[in-house]
C-alpha cells in the first residue's frame, strides 16, 4: 500500500451521498475515515477533483481471486466439463505461492476498477490472505470446504485440513478489515454430513457460512434424486441457513424467496457467470420483495473473464429488465456497496462523515452529466485512483510478469 496521509483533502469533485444524489463539496479524510463533507475546507494534501466523480469503493461479494490465471477458459464448456477438464487438473498443480501471486494480481485488477472490498471462495486462505493484507483489500475470505469428488479421477479432497486452516486463520484474525467465514463448495460436492458439521462449526464460531448453491439444473436435480428435496429444503434440514450467504441460488422459486427472508440468508448474484454458463438467473425480484439481502459478485474468472464491479452492476440491471423487473440504479448501487458491508459487519459502502475513506475517484473519458445512471451503463468514466482507508491503492507491474510465468507452467 501507497504511505497512509494523516489529513487528505478531495477538492471540488461531485460525491454520490446517502441518498444516492449527486452532490458538490470537498471531502475532508483524517486517519483514513471521512472527517467531514463541505465547501471551502482546508487540509494539506490536497487533490483536485473538479470534474471528477467520487463514488464510494465497491464490494465484490463473490470471487474466486486465485483461480485468476484460468480466465476465460473453456468457453463452450458446461459448468462440471470446465471443472473436469480444466480446474480440477490445473488447481491440482499450483502451490500456495502460485495461489498469491495469482491472488495478489486479481486483487489489483479490482482495485482499478474501483472494488474495495471482496468475499473470497478459494480452495485455501493463506495465501489469499496473505494478498488482501498487502494490497489493503478488506472483506471476508473461506475456505470451499468439500468431501465428495464429483469424478473418479479428481484429486483426493482434504476437508479436515480446510476446516482445520478456517478454524485457525479465525482464531487469528479476530477484528479487522479482514475477517474469516466457514465455506462450503455446494450441495453436490458436500457430504450431508459435512454440511451439518460446518455449518455448527459456524454457529459455534459465530460467523458466516458461505456456499455455493441451486447454481445448476443438474445440481438440483441430482439432490432431489438422492435426498429427496429440493436444495433449499435439503440444506435447512441440515441447519445451514442460520446465518449463511447462499451464492448463485438461480434455481429457487418465490416460496424459497420466503425461507430465504425468514431465515435471514443473504444471496449473492453474479449474473454474467449464470448467464455465460447457461444456467439461467436468479428470481432476484422475488428476493427483493421478500425482504432478502442481496449482493453481487463477479463469481470465477472462467466462466466470467470480468473482473470489473460496474460491469456487473450493468449486466444486472439489463438482465432483470428482460424478466420484467426494472431495477433502478439506486438499489443496483446497494447491491454493490452497503448490501455486502452488512454481512462484514463493516461500515464501508456510503461516503458520509465517519465512513471507512474507501473510495474510487471517476474521471469521465468523455462527455457525460454525472448521474449514477451514466455511471452505472454508460461506462463514461476511468477510475483515476482508488483509496483504502484514505491510502492510493497501488499496482505492481512485475506481478503480471510472474503471473504468466506460472500459467505457462500449469498448461504444461
Amino acid at each position: 500500500m501507497a504511505p497512509h496521509y494523516e489529513f487528505m483533502l478531495l477538492r471540488g469533485g461531485r460525491y454520490i451521498d446517502e441518498g444516492h444524489r449527486i452532490r458538490t463539496g470537498d471531502i475532508l479524510i483524517e486517519n483514513g475515515r471521512i472527517a467531514q463533507i463541505g465547501r471551502g475546507l482546508k487540509a494539506k494534501g490536497a487533490i483536485d477533483c473538479t470534474g471528477r466523480l467520487i463514488m464510494p469503493g465497491l464490494c465484490n461479494a463473490h470471487t474466486h481471486t486465485a483461480s485468476i490465471l484460468f480466465r476465460g477458459a473453456g468457453e463452450d464448456l458446461s459448468l462440471y466439463e470446465m471443472f473436469h477438464r480444466l480446474l480440477f487438473p490445473a488447481e491440482a498443480k499450483m502451490r500456495p505461492a502460485d495461489s498469491y501471486i495469482a491472488a495478489k494480481m486479481c486483487m489489483q485488477e479490482m482495485q482499478a476498477t474501483g472494488t474495495t472490498a471482496i468475499f473470497n471462495l478459494d480452495l485455501i486462505a493463506e495465501p489469499v490472505l496473505k494478498a488482501m493484507k498487502e494490497t489493503g483489500m478488506k472483506g471476508v475470505i473461506a475456505v470451499a470446504t468439500k468431501d465428495q469428488p464429483i469424478y473418479s479421477d479428481q484429486p483426493r479432497l482434504h476437508p479436515e485440513k480446510q476446516i482445520a486452516e478456517t478454524v485457525k486463520l479465525k482464531k487469528k484474525l479476530k477484528s479487522g478489515p479482514i475477517s474469516v467465514a466457514f465455506g462450503l463448495a455446494n450441495e453436490r460436492e458436500c457430504s450431508p454430513e459435512l454440511i451439518k458439521e460446518v455449518a455448527e462449526l459456524a454457529e459455534q464460531h459465530e460467523t458466516k457460512l458461505f456456499m455455493h448453491a441451486a447454481e445448476s439444473e443438474q445440481e438440483v436435480e441430482y439432490v432431489r434424486r438422492k435426498y429427496g428435496k429440493r436444495p433449499l429444503a435439503y440444506l435447512d434440514s441440515l441447519g445451514a441457513l442460520e446465518n449463511t450467504v447462499l451464492i448463485h441460488a438461480v434455481h429457487l422459486s418465490d416460496q424459497d424467496a420466503r425461507l430465504l427472508a425468514e431465515k435471514s440468508v443473504s444471496v449473492v448474484h453474479c449474473p454474467r457467470s449464470n448467464v455465460a454458463l447457461g444456467n439461467g438467473l436468479a428470481p432476484l425480484h422475488a428476493f427483493f420483495d421478500a425482504g432478502v439481502n442481496i449482493c453481487l459478485g463477479t463469481d470465477h474468472p472462467m466462466p466470467n473473464p470480468n473482473t470489473s464491479m460496474l460491469r456487473e452492476v450493468a449486466f444486472a440491471g439489463l438482465a432483470h429488465r428482460v424478466r420484467g423487473w426494472h431495477v433502478n440504479s439506486r438499489i443496483l448501487m446497494d447491491f454493490a456497496t452497503i448490501n455486502g458491508a452488512s454481512i462484514a459487519g463493516a461500515g464501508w459502502g456510503r461516503i458520509k462523515p465517519g465512513a471507512p475513506a474507501d473510495l474510487a475517484i471517476m474521471k469521465p473519458w468523455t462527455l457525460a452529466e454525472h448521474s449514477l445512471n451514466n455511471l452505472v451503463y454508460g461506462e463514461c468514466y476511468t477510475v483515476e485512483t482508488t483509496l483504502i482507508d484514505g491510502r492510493p491503492a497501488v499496482r505492481d507491474s512485475k506481478l503480471m510478469e510472474k503471473a504468466r510465468a506460472i500459467y505457462e507452467r500449469l498448461r504444461q
